[in-house]
């Protein structure tokens, strides 16, 4: 029982606190005998006789002092037990045992990692092999673990990025791993890292068509709640992928045009819903969601939150220039501003500007538009007049 304990906690200090608290208990329990004239009110018979409640005796840091004033506050604790109930035997940890615990421990945590096996040049993909046997034997991951694994990534290797991917998915749910802020961001940058080109040119049609891709798998694996990522990576990291996906944007001109219809799997929408996703999460995660949920589901969603940091004013400007540039100010305004100001946050006077101006541009376009539809309609109409007086000069003849 005391190994198991002692397991769990994982440190020296927690080895000698239970061998303390045990004989602190010992010499309390060695003391205690009944009252007669104040019996307990306790229906346990485990400590009856000692007119203490059972679960008074959890809590070996209480002095005898404090458990009889607990149970007998108006009758003075400095009586004669002669007829005290010694514990048995079992329920005292010896040192031998404390020792042996400690000894576990120190090889358990002290064991080497099977990545110190690998190459020093190793790839992600041998990592997750060894990582994927470690916990299948029911051991944990360890996070510098993971962080090799990410840093082994490669410029330019697809497959890399889909590795650590992989790695998110299954260590969380196989092996209860749960990303911390430095480890999201890590993952997050090798992931970029890993589906962009190296050496690649400043601009060109090829290479913002691979940023696009890029940011825009980044930004799906964030909007994932089975990777962990929209638990624990930062908002300054949450900012630069929100830029890479609008500068992608922006290269490739991806537009959905007035007349397009609407298809889900088109990357147009997959990067509106992955905006509209990652705004919504960094509003969740900074306000007391967990108060709308039920017990069990509040429960969960605390254990795997990490970052309580909120979309900032940077956050809530990009997105609502990819909206814009993407499919228009109505489209800003109900996938990330309205969201944004139901918060409580404020614009600020660059997003405040953006609005103001689309709004003037699609102003003069509208204008624009109906006068372009109004010349249609008359050069339409006289056509149809010169055809009309042609077709009445053919019967007359």
């Amino acid at each position: 029982m005391a190994s198991s304990l002692l397991l769990r906690r994982g440190t020296k200090n927690v080895a000698q606190k239970i061998l303390k608290s045990n004989t602190t208990e010992r010499s309390v329990c060695s003391i205690a005998a009944p009252v007669s004239h104040a019996p307990s009110t306790s229906t346990s018979t485990k400590n009856e006789g000692f007119g203490i409640r059972n679960h008074q005796w959890k809590n070996p840091a209480m002095t005898t002092t404090m458990r009889m004033s607990v149970s007998h506050p108006c009758v003075s604790t400095q009586r004669s037990f002669s007829d005290a109930k010694p514990l048995p035997a079992d329920a005292v940890t010896s040192p031998e045992e404390v020792a042996e615990a400690v000894q576990t421990i120190e090889k358990k945590y002290n064991e080497p990692s099977p990545l110190e096996t690998l190459a020093p040049d190793f790839t992600p993909g041998k990592a997750l092999f060894l990582l994927r046997t470690k916990g299948a034997g029911g051991q944990a991951i360890r996070r510098s673990e993971f962080h090799n694994l990410c840093a082994a990534s490669r410029p330019g290797w697809k497959t890399d990025a889909v590795v650590i991917h992989t790695a998110l998915l299954e260590f969380k749910r196989c092996n209860s791993f749960l990303v911390e802020e430095y480890g999201a961001k890590l993952a997050m940058e090798a992931m970029m890292k890993s589906m962009l080109p190296s050496g690649h040119p400043s601009k060109g049609e090829a290479f913002g068509e691979r940023r696009l891709n890029a940011a825009l798998f980044v930004a799906e694996a964030f909007a994932n709640e089975k990777t962990g990522l929209c638990f624990a990576a930062s908002t300054d990291c949450v900012d630069t992928m929100l830029q890479d996906l609008y500068q992608g944007v922006q290269e490739c001109e991806l537009k959905i045009s007035p007349g397009e219809e609407e298809n889900e799997s088109s990357i147009a929408n997959r990067v509106l819903n992955a905006v509209e996703t990652t705004i919504f999460y960094l509003n969740r995660r900074a306000g007391p969601s967990e108060k709308k949920m039920k017990k069990r589901a509040a429960r969960k969603y605390l254990k795997q939150l990490v970052s309580k940091e909120g979309p900032s004013v940077a956050t809530a400007h990009v997105g609502a220039q990819i909206c814009t540039y993407v499919d228009g100010l109505d489209c800003a305004k109900a996938r990330v501003l309205t969201p944004y100001k139901r918060r409580g946050y404020k614009i600020s006077d660059e997003t405040a500007e953006l609005v103001n101006r689309v709004k003037e541009e699609e102003k003069v376009a509208a204008e624009a538009a109906a006068a372009a539809a109004a010349v249609e309609q008359e050069e339409d109409a006289e056509s149809e007049e010169e055809e009309e007086d042609a077709s009445e000069n053919q019967t007359e003849k």
